[in-house]
């Protein structure tokens, strides 16, 4: 690969607010089509995709379940960010049930704690699962509920997936009496924190699951 490209996509990243450095190209599938994500431990971290297009200019892309006239489903995005968000939400259609997307988040449809669980372990039927980064990603996430004093069980459903910059929002609602938190994955740090939602739906940290029920403002 020409050092031109990875300079061109940097620039790109910088002039977002990202950190090129945090960076790396994970695949060139074809001529002129980069793909990217975050340094850590897990594939796919906030993953983004670059084409050239015929007349040289770099561009970032996202693929979706939507078609467009002539049966493509590979779509330009406005930013990285758009890109990371959407290419995030077509990922996470393919792993859950899905009932609403939007241009940053996806709402999880009957998936429980218990759910993700088993689909850590591979105890499901159904033909959405997770791939093995995925695996470890979730049986991490699922650790750190518990670690917070958090509890596994069906009455809590895993809600909304939100994409931000620099960090993944992970809404989970209980569905008997209505209580929400959220955990936060702030993707530059690979660092889980909680938070819930105070007045104005303004996002704060807390420093374990009890707190965050009782304070959050439903």
């Amino acid at each position: 690969m020409s050092r031109t490209y990875w300079e061109r996509i940097c620039a790109m990243l910088e002039k977002e607010g990202f950190k090129a450095k945090d960076f790396r190209i994970c695949e060139i599938p074809i001529n002129g089509v980069f793909c990217c994500e975050r340094i850590t431990d897990y594939y796919g971290i906030d993953y983004f995709v670059v084409e050239e297009t015929v007349s040289g200019v770099l561009v970032p892309t996202y693929v979706s379940h939507k078609l467009d006239e002539n049966g493509h489903n590979n779509f330009v995005a406005k930013s990285i960010q758009d890109s990371i968000a959407l290419n995030g939400i077509y990922s996470d259609e393919h792993t859950f049930t899905c009932s609403q997307t939007t241009e940053n988040s996806v709402f999880i449809k009957n998936t429980t704690l218990v759910d993700v669980v088993k689909k850590v372990r591979k105890e499901v039927d159904e033909g959405k699962y997770f791939s093995n980064s995925e695996k470890r990603f979730y049986d991490r996430l699922i650790s750190f509920i518990k670690d917070k004093g958090g509890f596994v069980t069906a009455d809590w459903e895993l809600e909304e997936i939100a994409y931000l910059k620099q960090e993944i929002h992970y809404s989970v609602h209980n569905i008997v009496d209505n209580k929400r938190f959220v955990i936060i994955y702030k993707t530059n740090l690979d660092k889980f924190t909680l938070g819930y939602f105070g007045i104005e739906r303004k996002l704060m940290e807390a420093k374990n699951i009890k707190e965050a029920l009782e304070k959050c403002f439903n």
